[in-house]
């Protein structure tokens, strides 16, 4: 198609549009991954600021159950259930959890494990502590010794499952950050080799269109100059194949 050095050269400032327009579109692509991985570090950031939090409350429910066998005080009993209500409105919290709703997925599955594992101990700790304050004469009781180091192994299990909760969610934030990276990689390491492919193809065709008539024409006059008359073929519908034909027929 034959098109003049004013349309091929408009063309050319089109190129160079869609070619900014394509970046554009890469950056917002790129932009969108970055930004929806940042939200899902900072809810989960906020999910192990709550099992820090399940960590504390188990920690304390402990204590009333310990001075109860110390003291033989029954406020004791009343400040472990009321601890015990902080530890409970964790677990629900934590039940809310964003991993739990993958359905299928084999990090849900853990998850799901690990949290049921915690919800056991702490049914478990609650019967123990209602077995240590059932005790009529606690001060000294040797068994209620042995059941406060039982009471105390299940708040150790609890920790220490959330501790498992609290890497694998680390674990699981960074490697959704590293996907993140990679895709961001991926579509500007693409996006880069299409925009210097096409933009040195379309620069080299549209040197080529311009400066190879223009050649022709030069080698014609150089032609004559020497005395030697050539006629110049320049067939591309431009102003320099009108040129070429006024030549021709000069």
């Amino acid at each position: 198609m034959s098109f003049k050095i004013r349309t091929r050269l408009l063309l050319g400032y089109l190129f160079g549009v869609l070619i900014m327009v394509f970046v554009a579109a890469i950056a917002i692509y790129d932009r969108l991954i970055l930004s929806s991985s940042i939200n899902d570090i900072s809810k989960v950031s906020e999910e192990i600021d709550v099992l820090h939090e399940l960590t504390l409350a188990t920690q304390r429910v402990l204590m009333p159950a310990n001075d109860f066998l110390i003291s033989g005080y029954p406020e004791e009993i009343e400040k472990f259930w009321e601890r015990n209500r902080k530890v409970e409105e964790v677990l629900k919290e934590i039940d809310g959890f964003k991993v739990f709703k993958k359905d299928g997925h084999q990090i849900a599955a853990k998850a799901h494990s690990t949290f049921r594992k915690i919800k056991e101990n702490h049914e478990l700790l609650k019967k123990k502590a209602g077995e240590i304050f059932s005790i009529s004469n606690p001060i000294g009781n040797t068994h209620g010794i042995r059941l406060m180091y039982e009471l105390d192994r299940l708040g150790e299990g609890i920790v220490d499952l959330v501790i498992e909760m609290d890497r694998r969610k680390l674990r699981d934030v960074i490697e959704d950050a590293n996907e993140a990276i990679n895709k961001v990689d991926i579509t500007m390491g693409i996006g880069t080799v299409l925009v210097l492919t096409f933009s040195l193809f379309y620069i080299f065709h549209l040197n080529r269109s311009i400066t190879k008539p223009i050649m022709a024409l030069a080698e014609g006059v150089h032609q004559v100059e020497a005395g030697r008359w050539a006629k110049v073929k320049v067939a591309d519908g431009s102003e320099i194949s009108f040129l070429a034909k006024e030549f021709n027929i000069s």
